[in-house]
């Protein structure tokens, strides 16, 4: 994540595209899974561990994709949650009914309702 705070505290301007979504295996090999990001946040799995989801707080979304617990492989990403009016992505949790909670940073708020029932 770039640093957009100058040193006597004022905003910098910052294009924020140079995150990335890295795993790291048992082993501890790391390979990237996407380039491109503003800022990474959000990484959960579904109870059932079939899908998982990400955030680029940046582009105020959040992602899911399928998850293939048995290699550890992502594919098939869509948009979950876009553009929504309240702040940002934060962090989120997966509650026991599959339920994503999302903190939004600077909406004062969890995503509208509470929760998002996975498709």
């Amino acid at each position: 994540m770039w640093n957009n705070v100058g040193p006597r505290g004022e905003n910098l301007e910052v294009e924020f595209t140079g995150g990335v979504l890295y795993r790291i295996d048992p082993d501890g090999a790391v390979s990237e899974r996407k380039r491109g990001l503003g800022i990474t946040n959000t990484l959960a799995w579904s109870p059932d561990y079939r899908t998982f989801y990400f955030a680029d707080s940046t582009a105020n979304a959040i992602y899911s994709c399928v998850y293939d617990e048995r290699i550890g492989a992502i594919s098939g990403e869509k948009a979950f949650i876009v553009d929504f009016l309240q702040g940002h992505p934060d962090g989120s949790a997966i509650d026991a009914q599959g339920y994503i909670w999302n903190a939004r940073n600077g909406g004062g708020c969890f995503d509208q309702g509470g929760s998002r029932r996975p498709r």
